[in-house]
């Protein structure tokens, strides 16, 4: 009876130890699934219910309302937009696609359809623009690039692996990253390979890659490994690279330091923040002016005196733009899915999950108002053209508003 008595003890303590295993194993799994594609958060404040509650929302004064101008239906669903698709501006027409392959154009001041075409592929991180042609990439590595005016393929290519960002152009190359660590310059007229660089990828990492950024002969990218590198647009020699994101901790879990979110170019000074890591202001030259602690995997905005981040749990917090210090955080809107800060006619602007766009002061954070753009959420970047807004939602439409 002893003897069984012991076993049965045994046998109760390992089980203790299995399923404790099991269960900090679990805690860790459900935590990087929070922060896969769709960009759902991490268990901040972990409550009984196994998720964080998302803050409530409380009344606020109107003392700023935009009209809405027009919402126009473009492309697709929840299940094809909810990512966070990046639509984009140019020369008042805006482009849109969405994760089933539809591809669209609107008029920016009617919201009035001008062509739409259905590539047949998975696409992934939305549209970039560059000269006469706009480029998506697919979940097979394919980059495409279209013609702006009529949406006609003028060629594709095949790179190494998945795209989950909007390539980059200037009219000369297309700059596209990959999901296995490589940068592509390709020929904007033909999709020719002119340079790659390649970083090795950390053994965990989020899944997802920032938008490359290009501004005349330079291309700004940020690695999942923390570093920003800049980039000659036409040869790919690197001019210069700074860690944005310094690993800390022992797991792979802690140590994870992507930069998620586009960099941000001001003038001659370029903004990245990295998830877990910094945010950094860095001079054309590659010389940091300051670090701030930051966790972040969206792209930060800029506004008068101040730069701009939603930290994975949502708080908003505004950094002095000379010095790197924080002004003021605004943690009202905690776990309600926020997506990318924009600035318009000198307001802050953030979307959520239930598709309220939240307008805040700059000075203070404080509300300045509220409006419902659609039920389905927004997740895209804002577009922002002087003192209008496009917003598009979860369900694939795009809604224009005016700052009056």
């Amino acid at each position: 009876m002893i003897r069984i008595g012991l076993l049965i003890s045994a046998a109760i303590i390992l089980s203790g130890c299995v399923t404790g295993l099991w269960s900090a194993a679990q805690e860790q799994w459900d935590t990087v699934e929070d922060l896969v594609p769709g960009y759902e958060h991490p268990e901040d404040e972990k409550k009984k219910s196994g998720k964080a509650k998302p803050s409530k929302l409380f009344d606020v004064e109107k003392i700023i309302n935009p009209v809405k101008l027009w919402s126009s239906d473009v492309v697709g669903d929840y299940e094809s937009v909810g990512g966070g698709f990046k639509p984009v501006l140019s020369k008042n027409i805006i482009y849109v696609a969405d994760k089933n392959g539809l591809v669209a154009s609107i008029k920016s001041d009617s919201g009035q359809i001008i062509w739409k075409i259905d590539l047949g592929l998975s696409l992934g991180g939305g549209v970039g623009i560059g000269g006469e042609q706009i480029f998506v990439g697919s979940s097979d590595g394919d980059v495409i690039a279209l013609d702006a005016s009529n949406g006609v393929i003028n060629w594709q290519v095949q790179t190494s692996s998945e795209i989950l960002s909007a390539p980059a152009g200037n009219g000369d190359i297309a700059v596209v990253q990959t999901q296995d660590g490589r940068v592509y310059g390709l020929d904007a007229q033909n999709g020719s390979v002119r340079w790659q660089h390649e970083v090795e990828v950390p053994v965990l990492s989020l899944r997802g890659t920032s938008n490359p950024v290009v501004k005349g002969n330079v291309a700004v990218v940020g690695f999942s490994t923390g570093k920003l590198y800049v980039f000659s647009a036409a040869t790919g020699d690197t001019i210069w690279e700074n860690r944005i994101g310094v690993p800390q901790g022992r797991g792979e879990l802690e140590r994870m330091v992507d930069i998620d979110g586009d960099p941000l170019l001001v003038e001659d000074i370029v903004y990245a923040a990295s998830h877990q890591g910094r945010i950094g202001a860095i001079t054309k030259t590659g010389k940091a002016l300051w670090y701030q602690d930051a966790d972040t995997v969206l792209a930060p905005a800029s506004g008068e005196d101040h730069v701009y981040i939603v930290e994975t749990n949502d708080d908003i917090v505004a950094i002095d733009q000379g010095s790197g210090s924080v002004v003021w955080t605004n943690k009202y809107l905690r776990h309600r899915n926020l997506g990318p800060p924009s600035v318009a006619a000198g307001y802050l602007l953030v979307a959520d999950y239930e598709g309220y766009l939240h307008i805040l002061s700059e000075k203070d954070g404080d509300f300045l108002g509220r409006i419902k753009v659609d039920g389905s959420g927004v997740s895209a970047p804002l577009i922002v053209d002087g003192d209008i807004l496009y917003a598009l939602d979860n369900n694939g439409a795009i809604s224009a508003y005016k700052f009056l």
